[in-house]
């Protein structure tokens, strides 16, 4: 009977501690799907040092080629190309005013790159999308990004803002891999109201986005850009090539947009037959690089600057000009500006997240005079808390410049509480205090917390200053520029 009794409490004890060892390994995984101008910021922020833990090493899991870049003279992972992102990694992290603390979890953070629409109904299945995510599979890679020994992959060393972690690159995904728990997009789920092609409409029907089990919260500020080939050039008063389009204002932009304005020459410009820039095309149309209703830049767009007359795909748009659509994701966008069979980049004009680095030689350019970022000022030394590139997005931050939006994060009311919903938070909240890592869109989206201004309707303009009791506060830092 004695040796019953001891079997039973040993066994008891192999059940408690069996039981103890699941609790500290249980595994968190959240599957998100959507906005594709913030690839770079779920690709990039999981590295920072408060939120992925050095070990055991973390890895980062895509679907292309690792591409690196130099910022701020640290080699870092360049994730702009990418449709999907695995990061696997234990996670410590808390937010005290959510009652929210992750200590050493081991987490899997899935990310399929796509368009801001579906950033809310990927949670809901609305209008038919879908509310699944294709994906990279951590446990089966495939061959040629498996971490086995003798594999190669990349160390991304660590700086002082991230940790060190592995890359591996040309992963095999797979479709429809699960259910998506959580999405991102560059707008509000209100301001979708936009049609093009001719015939297309977002949301579809006019029905608008159903949000009643939908949470959502800003992460960061995300700015964007226009775009002009370099081959637009000034035409001299002798008929010579002068330099590149630099700058438009508000009114050419509208005529532009709504094509009330089809050729360059309205502006005294020309478009250059090759890149040497020394003659011109006889023909100067304009080409308009477009996106499909559904992305978040084209509906920040219509809301801060002019909404897009719609068109069908391939549209004349004035000699030698078009109207062309390349869908709703940033990847797909640069497709258009890089292209080189046709000759239609050079004369081109479109709209893509500001810190897009295009392979063919592109302008973005003032509006009004304004830039989306500045220079760096060596000189300048931030505030104790302030994001060490403020001095470079003063523009935005004090709402000189207002073609940008609040990117956002959205998730299913009804896991509230749950360990998928506290990563999802913790997620959007490190996303929020670390945009200005050594990131390529690190110099270019402002923190929440550093902006001066506020969008007084929505996520359209005009701006309001951030007021404190009805005052508006001194902003020394706005007298730069």
């Amino acid at each position: 009977m004695t040796h019953t009794k001891t079997f039973l409490c040993l066994s008891v004890a192999g059940l408690l501690l069996a039981a103890m060892a699941d609790s500290a390994s249980a595994l968190t995984k959240i599957y998100g799907r959507g906005s594709s101008a913030g690839r770079q910021l779920v690709g990039s922020t999981p590295s920072s040092n408060t939120f992925c833990l050095s070990s055991p090493t973390p890895k980062a899991y895509i679907n292309s080629a690792v591409l690196t870049t130099v910022v701020d003279g640290n080699t870092v992972q360049d994730f702009s190309g990418i449709a999907q992102v695995t990061w696997v990694c234990n996670v410590t992290y808390s937010i005290p005013g959510l009652g929210i603390t992750i200590t050493n979890e081991p987490a899997q953070i899935f990310y399929h790159s796509q368009e801001s629409q579906n950033g809310w109904t990927v949670l809901t299945g609305q209008y038919g999308d879908p509310t699944t995510i294709d994906a990279i599979d951590p446990a089966n890679p495939g061959t040629a990004c498996d971490d086995s020994p003798g594999v190669e992959h990349t160390v991304i060393a660590a700086n002082s803002g991230q940790v060190s972690y592995f890359a591996y690159g040309g992963c095999t995904v797979t479709p429809a891999f699960a259910t998506a728990n959580y999405g991102a997009s560059d707008v509000r789920s209100t301001s979708f109201n936009q049609q093009g092609p001719l015939g297309t409409f977002a949301p579809p029907g006019g029905v608008p986005i159903d949000v009643s089990n939908i949470s959502d919260e800003s992460a960061a500020i995300l700015p964007f850009g226009l775009f002009v080939s370099q081959n637009v050039r000034k035409r001299n008063a002798d008929g010579t090539v002068g330099g590149p389009l630099t700058n438009l204002t508000r009114r050419q932009i509208k005529a532009i947009l709504g094509r009330e304005v089809r050729d360059w020459s309205a502006f005294g410009y020309g478009v250059t037959t090759d890149d040497t820039y020394t003659a011109f095309d006889p023909n100067s149309g304009i080409t308009l690089c477009r996106r499909i209703a559904g992305s978040g830049t084209l509906a920040t767009l219509s809301v801060t600057l002019y909404p897009e007359l719609p068109s069908v795909d391939g549209a004349a748009n004035g000699p030698g000009g078009k109207v062309i659509y390349r869908g709703s994701s940033s990847s797909l966008a640069t497709d258009c500006f890089n292209e080189t069979a046709t000759g239609q980049s050079r004369r081109d004009i479109g709209y893509l997240n500001a810190e897009t680095i295009l392979t063919r030689p592109h302008t973005r350019v003032t509006i009004e005079g304004v830039d989306a970022n500045l220079p760096n000022d060596p000189g300048f030394v931030p505030t104790a808390g302030q994001d060490r590139d403020f001095d470079r997005k003063t523009n935005i931050a004090c709402g000189r410049y207002d073609y940008w939006d609040e990117w956002r994060i959205t998730r299913k009311t009804s896991g509230e509480g749950s360990n998928e919903n506290n990563m999802i938070r913790a997620l959007a909240d490190n996303i929020a205090n670390h945009v200005e890592l050594a990131i390529p869109s690190g110099a270019f989206w402002p923190r929440l917390a550093d902006m001066k201004v506020t969008k007084s309707s929505g996520d359209a303009t005009p701006l309001n200053w951030i007021k404190s009791g009805g005052v508006v506060p001194a902003h020394p830092e706005c007298t730069r520029g």
